[in-house]
């Protein structure tokens, strides 16, 4: 039986003021950004899971896709990522993201609430809109479903929890290992929640945007109907979606109305790809093309809403709160633009990225040199330098620590040093920075806990490729990792 950890005081800048629910992989919490004077969503991953004892071996790698997924996209549809972290104290790391008020749809359909048609399809179209965007950034879902759909106070349609979401590769993608070839899967694993997931999910093909598409026909006819277009066991779910056909939208005279949307569902839902449709728009300008003239979606009136059972968020006392200060030495507005202009590139974690090397540096040349090899695309790299009027060398020590590309791992074999070698406190933090591009926001909990169990560099090493996913490069990592210490 999992229990709930203490409710912390606080999680790296943010006061925690309750639990927001529960998961697998951690804990929610409501907490208040003293900076920006607005409530957040704090989602953090279980201790137990950093380490050999957690069941999904998986989690750290899906945090740290979550974070790098929603991070990338801007859209009032999709919860906005603030800010990636880690809190020492707690041991744990975090995910602050908007704070939606309001009710999952799953709430509303364990409830048996009733959608009428126009309900349903505006709910729909909102959410193939955020798809769209999502999916024009490269990022498909993968597990989208009612518990994964928020609708805020306002009646609007929110996407979250991008745990298992795949992020293709291309200009704008974050630092990371994941490519179009490699998705976040475990041998002999299915990643999603059967009666959403399309047939290529659970036989292994190729996957792409129809997936998305695929459950979002699900919630359609879930929507329109009250129930599921497959039913049974998991397993005979499984064999439904492979083999057969959903169930007929209509089934009685009351039904009969909803004749109009059995094409459109039968076209989402189609077992082969590429008779889906084509794209996330093309399935909402479908939606509309049969709606009444002038007709287009819109959110929720409140008195088609649950009642909110929670408390509002509240400001904390002044003087209760600490913030992020200033680096001694730097001007805010200074550092304030360089986490602007990096954060076009990648997300939100720029600004703990620029703050935490800033505490290192003391020129803006020297801050720019140790932040730019995070950016994985060269050209952007490139250009980032150039705005500063600087360029990359690999003459810095602290630079060599903190390249991520594959192609330096790959074009630098790995320097080897004597067994038995003491393993310092510096060589861990500079194994931290070299971990960094696989684990992310947890490579320091997890360079600490080796660490913990490792005499020599050896061991370190050996102890950190037993953390690595199927989907971390481990020969990559290998080479990070000894480049570090050179």
């Amino acid at each position: 039986m999992t229990t709930t950890p203490p409710l912390p005081e606080r999680l790296g800048r943010y006061p925690v003021q309750r639990v927001i629910g529960s998961g697998a992989m951690g804990v929610v919490y409501l907490g208040f950004d003293p900076q920006i004077n607005r409530p957040v969503a704090i989602k953090t991953i279980r201790r137990q899971l950093l380490g050999h004892e957690g069941r999904d071996l998986d989690a750290p790698e899906r945090f740290r896709i979550e974070a790098q997924a929603a991070g990338r996209l801007n859209h009032p549809g999709i919860v906005t990522v603030y800010d990636v972290g880690e809190d020492v104290a707690a041991e744990c790391a975090y995910i602050a993201m908007e704070y939606v008020a309001g009710h999952s749809l799953r709430e509303y359909l364990t409830q048996e609430w009733r959608f009428g048609a126009g309900e349903s399809v505006s709910i729909v179209c909102q959410l193939l809109d955020a798809l769209g965007a999502a999916h024009a950034k490269g990022v498909l879902h993968r597990d989208i479903k009612p518990a994964n759909l928020l609708i805020s106070d306002t009646g609007h349609l929110k996407v979250t929890d991008f745990g298992i979401a795949r992020i293709d590769a291309g200009p704008g993608t974050l630092t990371g290992t994941l490519a179009p070839s490699e998705p976040l899967t475990r041998a002999q694993s299915v990643l999603g929640t059967p009666g959403y997931m399309a047939p290529e999910q659970y036989t292994g093909g190729p996957l792409d945007h129809r997936v998305d598409v695929f459950a979002a026909g699900i919630l359609l006819y879930r929507l329109l109907s009250g129930r599921m277009p497959y039913v049974g066991t998991d397993q005979a779910v499984t064999y439904q979606v492979i083999y057969g056909d959903p169930d007929p939208l209509c089934h009685t005279p009351e039904e009969a109305a909803l004749a109009r949307f059995e094409p459109i569902v039968q076209q989402a839902l189609a077992r082969h790809p590429d008779q889906r449709f084509a794209s996330a728009a093309d399935f909402r300008q479908r939606l509309l093309s049969i709606a009444p003239t002038g007709w287009r979606p819109a959110p929720l009136p409140a008195e088609r809403m649950l009642p909110l059972t929670e408390p509002p968020p509240v400001r904390p006392r002044s003087g209760a709160t600490g913030s992020v200060s200033v680096p001694t030495g730097w001007n805010e507005a200074t550092l304030v633009g360089i986490e602007r202009e990096l954060a076009r590139i990648i997300g939100p974690i720029a600004v703990t990225l620029v703050r935490r090397t800033a505490a290192q540096t003391s020129t803006l040349e020297v801050l720019r040199q140790r932040v730019a090899p995070h950016i994985p695309d060269p050209q952007q790299r490139a250009q980032f330098l150039s705005s500063g009027g600087t360029r990359l060398t690999t003459a810095h020590p602290a630079t060599r620590t903190l390249l991520g590309a594959r192609e330096a791992a790959r074009d630098t074999p790995p320097p080897r040093t004597a067994t038995g070698g003491r393993l310092t406190p510096t060589d861990v933090e500079a194994a931290a920075v070299a971990m960094a591009a696989s684990f992310g926001p947890l490579a320091k909990l997890l360079a600490r806990r080796c660490a913990a169990q490792a005499t020599t560099r050896e061991q370190f090493v050996e102890l950190v490729l037993q953390q690595a996913g199927p989907h971390i490069n481990a020969e990559t990592l290998q080479a990070r990792l000894w480049n570090a210490w050179t």
